[in-house]
């Protein structure tokens, strides 16, 4: 069997076959979950059947010689890859290893990422509509959130 073949049989395993059977199995027991209670699952066997993957281009960042990949913005991923656009354009610019100023950096960065990733991130279709990655890893839009990055930490949620 050729390669696509052999991927074709396997994808169909997982929408109708013993791996769908035990997901949906597994979705029917009563899980614990944050309300201290126990729950089963939404998934269905159609809902298995219904969905396919799909291939798509990674979003992608240049930094420092390295292209750093990541899924779209359906997923948390490019909130690393706004990490690095926060930070200065070369590893000489960068604080001291470990100092301080180093950690604080990261810490804030991180930070600014994550509040755009609660604010831009979610259904690709939709997020697509608001904003797109490239914006979000533009050397503009990151010199202006680099801005935000003061002396001392912030306890803004600052999307």
């Amino acid at each position: 069997a050729s390669r696509e073949a052999e991927i074709e049989a396997a994808r169909a395993v997982w929408r109708d076959g013993f791996i769908a059977e035990a997901l949906v199995r597994q979705a029917g027991r009563p899980t614990m979950d944050t309300s201290g209670e126990r729950h089963v699952g939404t998934l269905t066997a159609d809902d298995l059947r219904g969905w396919e993957a799909s291939y798509e281009a990674p979003v992608t960042y240049d930094w420092n010689g390295w292209t750093l990949c990541k899924a779209g913005l359906w997923s948390q991923g490019p909130a690393l890859l706004q990490q690095f656009a926060l930070l200065p354009g070369s590893v000489a610019e960068l604080p001291e290893y470990g100092s301080a100023a180093y950690i604080h950096l990261l810490v804030e960065g991180c930070k600014l990422a994550m509040a755009d990733r609660e604010a831009w991130y979610g259904d690709a279709a939709a997020a697509a509509e608001r904003v797109t990655a490239s914006e979000l890893l533009s050397a503009a839009y990151n010199a202006e959130r680099r801005r935000l990055i003061g002396e001392k930490a912030s306890r803004d949620l600052r999307p």
